[in-house]
């Protein structure tokens, strides 16, 4: 079977780690990948392992282009002359006489309109400190901490490739090829809607936990003899199995603990008793004792610990010239025109003719018809709750989707948390916003048919259920996909439809994939505060379905497309396989008298810079201020209501507001896919419970 890009044609300028991501993806996805590279052009600030790693490189031709600034210039044209997109990152200044029908993709860290100060080649760790990471990730009443794996940058370039595809689908319908204004900084600040709420109300900062949770209890990061075992209780049964499990059931009837309130603020007393339990037993002795009882829960694996253990993520051996890497198998997992990670590393070539010769130049038709959004007349329909499914899901309603999100009645629990807004909460809003809801009881035979006939009429079906719990409804992938050869079944789980049917929290997964031994320091390790492994998922399914869509398109075969949120995350740490190190560039945390700064430098530099004077005497701005004329990039740790009050967040238009059914507006980010020939609206409505149930269910 052929990828779903089969026949498209990407040259990709070297630079930063987004742009190579979104490359080496769009090559797993199918399509002629082309990376040229041209001598003596600068570098962002990234380490040299991540320019050599596959991550970069597999799957693409590797060109290096003339030394000769104006023969590299015209061997430049000609490959554009014959490409359907090209990556530009760091964006070059603009070429008035680009090729007709060419999609241009520019990846940098502040988009077209730059940030003052600030040099648009900002690496990872500025990214962290501006964009909401580092403010939510740390110990409680702690500093603000790295997470030690280039989120942003790999976010960034999963949007790259969900906006190349999108701009594709525009150009083949007739409307015309577009530029993409893809900002790295759009990409941290869409990752913060479970907090834009909180925001919203005035409570944007103060927002670090550690590996708490900021309702529940217990919920952390507990020692044992051996390593770590993360816990997550979200109810009260949950709790009262676990004081069985500790052998103390007589905590059930303590006043102090009986409500999840009450835990939460005897947090430390209940941390101390889950401790004490857990210590004196094994990593694994600890898990599978919790496992059991019907308790969120897992070991805390290093990365080592990962690849040796028993589940390892699916990966296989690729070799660069004298080097073998093990990495992870593709994200996108698809029952037809499956992706494919390269095993070798092409070696690079100056044979320009040649590559030239492989590829005909294309012959682009004029734009015929109107721009429309990229998605309009797709209709999907959505069963999710919480943050995996649904993110992704008003996704694809932005890009122009007809999206109808099936609740339960009554509506999805999380409409009801705080804070809210005209009834809804702003966590809900953000990562529904712009949808119909259909409220169903699929164990009532009624619903079931009115599902059914939903179905019928989707061109995808998006859920992120537990694993089987629409099999067990008679909808699971073989049976729908044999009664509608044409849609496409999107599946976001724990750990893939074919794996553990364990919870599949986020914390959990983060503890499972590596990821948060790559956090925190003195060896306790700490979870992101943003809910990562959900997050990946939903940024990977939009461009997952998009590509299916092409290859239906091309085929008219639908397909399954199998999400583990588990194997998605372990992709995210795969620049500290094999031995579990951090993989950031060199970077520095001060503290000043009013917050943390982060410095593009060791932290010897940084402090070299200041003259020596110790940086907790004074402000952050002070700070940054010398170190910039030091020539020194740095930028203070942003609270999220700073970041939201940042020019940079308001010029971008990052976010506004949606109707409720109440009174009051709700909070909503905007997507962060950079489109400008098919720019992307804030959705405008956020639909009450069941609002749609006569249009669509007949009811």
């Amino acid at each position: 079977m052929g990828g779903a890009l089969d026949g498209v044609v990407v040259i990709e300028r070297a630079g930063r780690l987004a742009g190579a991501v979104c490359g080496t993806a769009l090559a797993e996805l199918g399509a002629t990948v082309i990376r040229a590279d041209v001598p003596g052009l600068p570098r962002p600030p990234e380490p040299a392992a991540w320019r050599t790693h596959p991550l970069a490189l597999a799957g693409k031709q590797l060109l290096v282009l003339s030394a000769d600034p104006a023969a590299a210039e015209e061997q430049w044209r000609d490959l554009l002359a014959r490409a359907d997109a090209v990556i530009m990152s760091p964006p070059l200044p603009p070429i008035d006489d680009m090729p007709p029908g060419l999609i241009r993709c520019d990846i940098s860290a502040f988009g077209h309109a730059g940030a003052d100060g600030l040099p648009d080649d900002c690496g990872e760790a500025i990214l962290q400190a501006i964009g909401g990471m580092m403010s939510t990730t740390g110990e409680e009443d702690g500093a603000p901490d790295f997470i030690g794996a280039p989120l942003v940058e790999l976010y960034t370039g999963l949007n790259g490739v969900a906006a190349i595809l999108a701009a594709l689908r525009v150009r083949d319908a007739g409307g015309p090829a577009q530029r993409i204004d893809l900002a790295a900084f759009d990409t941290s600040v869409a990752l913060i809607g479970a907090f834009i709420g909180h925001v919203q109300v005035g409570r944007g900062h103060g927002l670090r936990a550690g590996s708490r949770h900021p309702l529940c209890s217990p919920w952390n990061a507990y020692p044992t003899r051996d390593g770590w075992v993360l816990v997550c209780v979200s109810t009260e049964p949950q709790w009262a199995r676990v004081t069985e499990l500790l052998g103390q059931p007589a905590l059930k009837e303590d006043e102090r603990f009986a409500t999840m309130a009450g835990r939460k603020s005897q947090q430390d007393i209940v941390d101390a008793l889950v401790s004490g339990w857990t210590a004196t037993r094994t990593t694994a002795e600890a898990a599978a004792a919790f496992e059991s009882a019907g308790i969120p829960a897992g070991p805390i694996l290093t990365v080592p610990d990962l690849l040796a253990s028993d589940n390892p993520p699916p990966a296989h051996d690729v070799t660069a010239e004298s080097r073998t890497y093990r990495v992870p198998e593709s994200l996108f997992v698809m029952s037809r025109s499956p992706a494919k990670v390269a095993e070798i590393i092409a070696a690079p070539s100056s044979d320009i003719d040649g590559a030239l010769a492989a590829l005909a130049p294309r012959q682009p038709l004029p734009a015929s018809a109107p721009a429309k959004l990229p998605l309009e007349g797709v209709r999907v329909v959505e069963v999710t709750v919480f943050t995996a499914g649904p993110l992704g899901g008003r996704y694809l309603a932005d890009l122009g989707a007809e999206v109808v999100k099936i609740e339960q009645p009554g509506g999805e629990t999380g409409r009801a948390w705080q804070p809210n807004f005209g009834g809804v909460s702003g966590y809900f809003a953000t990562y529904n916003a712009g949808k119909r809801s259909v409220t169903l009881d699929l164990r009532d035979d009624r619903d079931k048919a009115a599902f059914a006939e939903l179905v019928a009429s989707a061109d995808v079906l998006l859920q992120n259920l537990k694993a089987g719990a629409l099999d067990a409804f008679g909808f699971g992938p073989d049976v729908l996909l044999a009664r509608h050869p044409r849609l496409i079944y999107c599946s976001i789980s724990g750990y893939g439809s074919l794996g553990s049917t364990a919870p599949a929290l986020d914390t959990v997964i983060q503890a499972k994939s590596g990821l948060m031994s790559l956090i925190g320091a003195d060896g306790v390790p700490v979870k992101a505060g943003l809910s990562v492994a959900d997050l990946l998922a939903s940024h990977v399914s939009p461009a997952a379905i998009m590509a299916a869509l092409r290859h239906r398109d091309r085929t008219g075969e639908g397909q399954h497309i199998d999400i583990s949120m588990r194997d998605a995350l372990a992709w995210a740490t795969q620049l500290s396989w094999p031995d579990g190190r951090p993989a950031l560039p060199d970077c520095c945390r001060l503290t000043g008298a009013d917050g943390w700064v982060v410095a593009q430098a060791p932290e010897a530099d940084a402090r070299a810079a200041l003259g020596g004077d110790p940086s907790e005497t004074l402000p952050c701005a002070e700070i940054v201020e010398c170190l910039r004329d030091r020539g020194l990039v740095a930028a203070k740790v942003l609270n999220l209501d700073e970041i939201f009050a940042h020019p940079l967040s308001r010029a971008r238009g990052l976010f506004g507001l949606a109707e409720t059914e109440g009174d009051e507006p709700a909070p909503v980010l905007a997507a962060p896919f950079g489109l400008t020939g098919t720019p992307l609206s804030l959705p405008r409505r956020i639909a009450a419970p069941g609002a749609d149930n006569v249009a669509f269910a007949r009811r």
